[in-house]
């Protein structure tokens, strides 16, 4: 008769549908990578190049993603089982749990007492359950709450068994409705005293001898006026062991060590991988158990039967034997209910490792993960012995030996860090000992069960939650540019897709490339009613709408599937853009800067105390900004732009029309304005602590005037130089088939450009422009031709221009330039039924025209207006109005020559009057 199953595996029913999808979606991106390298190549300008590399990048993380859809699996336990496998739990293989805390300023000690008393209750055979409690802080606080929290362990663990207490964190407990028995009241009063007095030493600072007993105060002997957080000799202690301490019951206590190791100043401590790695060695020869736990110092069991669903795979006849470790996904408690900073991570630790697990397995994600201690060691099916053996528990060398292990200069010349236990080189220790394990050949699986396995805190604040997200991205960049590289290394030793997903990992802040050109750059082309994107009636608008609309419902899916909500997925999806303006740019920026020797990276620990403002905002769902930090700078500067963007651009359509031709812009500005929504109630709207610093609002509209205008005067340059170009290349390659006429207008362009260029440059010994534009005489007719930057204008005698070798452009008859009092150009609106021969010049406008004088006001109204719909923004108008402008100053002062030689004509110089109310400006 076989044995009922342990656990069962299936794959998830919308895998087909990612992988039809993912192909169906992959065309329409070749698509528009190929649409923009031909823009590129036609117009060499810094937008082209901008929006090619922002969409390449935004492809390649789209393609490196879809390794989690490719075979995304669901797993499922049986603990009831267990019994038929192993008879008796006295087989049971021994648990080692490693909890780890560095500050006991942030990290509070009473909450990592939680934490270790939420294990100690585990439903495990005592003698084989050990938890070890590495204060990487050396704090005498920590020591002295892990003292107190033995004493009341001796109580708390067998209330929680004999009365079937599922919350055996005594906070979440007795936080919520405890159940009404006769212990309880009891129970939490012991609860309330040890938190006081754990509380108090903490308040002051200092463990007083008033509070210790002799036992314990040899245990504080170490802590001397010499003794730093940097520099301090090893302090291991056992406070609770399985053999001699006993609980009111009388059963045996699982073992409690405490160990804090040595540090030097001179010696790197390597952060959170080494301290784990000290406490694989101490834990080596105190119990040696097969299996290892490790927990954050914020992350308690919130489901006692949990070791036992991890048997159920290590135990399971059929699992196959390079199974590494088993991974839970990383819940928290205390969000609220709109998760306004993105703090579930739903993607990140539910939907995309179940896609992990149908490939080699999840990556271990720094907590809630049991490995088998033989990980550490060497490859699945190497002969390698591991480097410490168990010694005899009750010899009397144990401390001493562990003392030894946890030296700071134990590691040196030895793998430890390389090959052996927790790797070191990456701020994120977890991501990447597991991908250096899955390189080996082991294997992993995603265990999600319906009632979360362990629950942790999440930051309660933007800046906390940005910071921490920014020490992520420079550890998995560091993973990247390794000698481990997943796309160089990691293909040799694993499969495509494993090594596409942990890319796509070690990758994610390049993200903000494109999310930083796309907040920025259609808007400022918007500004400058420059239009970037298809118009809504041409097809490649229908591309960009299945682009954008695709990957989104996919991702609402998916999460919705989840658990989540639609309000709860748009605040991921905005977390991602502010995330994208703010801790990635500046993670990027410290990578660089430290790679040059400029900057080295720190270990941020996460503060873990909650501020009662900033728990009630939270708690509201209103955004913290109060802290003066340089990563709300782009993030206020996006929010502007945006606003302002959408603001001009819905004007520009309702005054005159065309939102055919900047729909696209005006969306993503609309997108971003309603993602920013809580920048602008933190500039504008909020008197509290946790507005925005007027300072960096000022720095933002700084910055943004700044950027704005040295781009596009960049752009303008560019795009002149390229029209130029292509200019005198289709001259050259038509001037076999082009008349002679318009050859020689071409040749006659260029002269009248080059010369106006030479005889108006700026001289500040000029005389008055007023003497020179009087005019006392007559002209002949005359048809002038002027080059623009994309070909000719041809001004014909019937007042018409029109642009030789390009479309032809309407050009409003009501609308020209002329000088104003300081010889600068100004804008005159005049009404087309009035006849301009016949208007009054005043004293103070210095313009004189010729006969047909409309003829040369729509040529310098067409050059104008072609010049701003081709050179993108309105400072343009000026430098290009510019040379016609000189060209009609010489023109002028050639017909007062031709007036004293032609005197007696009549057709002589007509004057205009301005409309009074006309706008101008420059």
């Amino acid at each position: 008769m076989t044995n009922p199953k342990l656990h069962t595996r299936s794959t998830m029913r919308r895998t087909w549908f990612n992988r039809v999808f993912a192909l169906a979606y992959t065309c329409p991106i070749l698509a528009l990578l190929h649409h923009h390298t031909l823009d590129l190549l036609h117009s060499t300008t810094l937008t082209s190049l901008l929006i090619l590399i922002s969409d390449t990048i935004l492809a390649f993380m789209w393609i490196s993603y879809q390794s989690f859809r490719i075979n995304p699996i669901r797993r499922e336990v049986f603990i009831e089982n267990l019994s038929h496998v192993v008879k008796d739990e006295r087989e049971y293989p021994g648990l080692d749990v490693f909890i780890c805390t560095a500050d006991p300023l942030k990290e509070p000690p009473i909450g990592v007492v939680n934490t270790a008393l939420s294990a100690l209750a585990f439903d495990y055979p005592t003698d084989k359950l050990a938890v070890y409690v590495s204060d990487d802080g050396g704090s005498d606080l920590t020591l002295f709450a892990f003292m107190e929290a033995a004493k009341f362990a001796k109580y708390w663990l067998p209330f929680c068994k004999k009365n079937g207490i599922v919350d055996r964190c005594p906070e979440a407990y007795f936080g919520g409705e405890p159940a009404k028995l006769p212990e309880t009241d009891d129970i939490k009063v012991m609860h309330e005293i040890m938190k006081m007095r754990v509380e108090q030493a903490v308040e002051k600072g200092k463990v007083c001898d008033d509070v210790i007993d002799d036992h314990a105060r040899q245990a504080f002997s170490k802590w001397t006026e010499n003794f730093t957080r940097h520099h301090h000799p090893a302090v291991i202690q056992v406070l609770l062991d399985s053999e001699i301490d006993k609980d009111t019951t009388g059963h045996g206590m699982p073992k409690l060590v405490y160990v804090s190791r040595e540090k030097g100043k001179d010696v790197p401590h390597n952060f959170k991988a080494g301290a784990l790695n000290v406490l694989l060695r101490v834990s080596a020869i105190m119990t040696n158990a097969p299996i290892i736990l490790t927990l954050d110092c914020d992350m308690y069991s919130n489901d006692p039967t949990t070791p036992l669903r991890a048997l159920c795979y290590y135990l399971d006849p059929s699992m196959d034997s390079t199974l590494g470790w088993i991974q839970f996904p990383q819940l928290f408690k205390g969000i609220n209910k709109t998760d306004i900073y993105g703090s579930e991570l739903k993607f990140e630790v539910q939907i995309n490792p179940a896609g992990f697990d149908g490939l080699k397995g999840p990556s271990f994600m720094g907590t809630g993960c049991f490995f088998r201690r033989r990980v550490f060691s060497g490859a699945p099916f190497s002969d390698e012995p591991a480097e410490i053996t168990q010694l005899n528990p009750q010899s009397e060398d144990v401390l001493a030996q562990a003392h030894r292990l946890a030296s700071c200069r134990y590691e040196a010349q030895t793998k430890w860090g390389s090959e052996v236990g927790f790797r070191y080189d990456s701020l994120v220790e977890d991501i990447y000992t597991s991908y250096r394990l899955h390189c080996l050949g082991w294997r992993s699986v995603f265990c999600n069960p319906k009632r979360g396995a362990f629950l942790g805190d999440v930051p309660t604040n933007l800046h906390d939650s940005l910071t921490q997200m920014k020490r992520w991205c420079m550890g998995l960049l560091d993973i990247f540019f390794s000698n481990y590289c997943p796309l160089t290394y990691g293909i040799r030793h694993t499969n495509i897709f494993q090594c596409l997903a942990y890319t796509h990992y070690t990758l994610w802040l390049i993200l903000s490339i494109p999310i930083t050109i796309y907040s920025f750059l259609p808007q400022l082309a918007l500004i400058n009613s420059f239009p970037m994107f298809p118009k809504v009636s041409e097809s490649w608008f229908l591309l960009y709408v299945f682009l954008f609309l695709g990957p989104n419902v996919q991702n609402l899916f998916e999460f919705m599937v989840a658990g989540g909500t639609f309000v709860r997925w748009w605040n991921n999806q905005r977390m991602g853009i502010i995330r994208g303006l703010s801790s990635f740019p500046f993670a990027l920026l410290e990578y660089v800067l430290k790679s040059v020797g400029m900057s080295s990276f720190g270990y941020n620990v996460t503060s873990k105390v909650v501020d009662n403002e900033e728990n009630k905002h939270y708690e509201q769902g209103i955004f913290e900004f109060g802290v003066p930090s340089p990563m709300f700078l782009p993030l206020a500067m996006a929010a502007i732009i945006n606003l302002f963007s959408f603001s001009s651009g819905v004007l520009r359509v309702l005054k005159n029309g065309r939102l055919d031709d900047v729909f696209v812009q005006i969306f993503i500005s609309a997108y971003l304005v309603v993602s920013c929504w809580p920048v602008y109630e933190a500039m504008v709207l909020r008197s509290d602590k946790g507005k925005m610093p007027g300072s960096k609002c000022l720095l933002a509209f700084s910055f943004i005037w700044y950027v704005s205008g040295a781009f596009f005067e960049r752009e303008r340059k560019v795009k002149y130089r390229a029209a130029s170009s292509a200019s005198k290349m289709r001259s050259v390659g038509a001037s076999q088939q082009v008349p002679t006429r318009s050859r020689n207008y071409r040749r006659r362009s260029r002269e009248i450009v080059d010369n106006a260029r030479r005889y108006f440059s700026p001289k500040k010994s000029e005389g008055s422009s007023s003497s020179r534009f009087k005019n006392r005489g007559r002209t002949s007719r005359t048809k002038l031709n002027m080059c623009s930057s994309h070909g000719i204008l041809d001004c014909a005698s019937n007042g018409n221009v029109s642009l030789i070798e390009d479309d032809d452009v309407p050009i409003p008859p009501w609308t020209f330039l002329i000088l104003d009092q300081d010889g600068d150009p100004m804008t005159i609106n005049i009404p087309s039924d009035v006849n301009m021969n016949n208007m009054q010049i005043p004293e103070h406008v210095r313009f004189v025209s010729v006969e047909k004088v409309s003829t040369l006001l729509r040529m310098i109204v067409g050059l104008q207006n072609i010049l701003v719909s081709k050179m993108l923004e309105s400072r343009d108008r000026l430098n290009a109005s510019n040379v016609v402008i000189h060209e009609l100053r010489r023109r002028i002062q050639e017909y007062e020559g031709n007036q004293n030689r032609n005197g007696d004509e009549e057709d002589g110089l007509v004057t205009s009057e301005v409309v009074p109310g006309a706008g101008g400006g420059r």
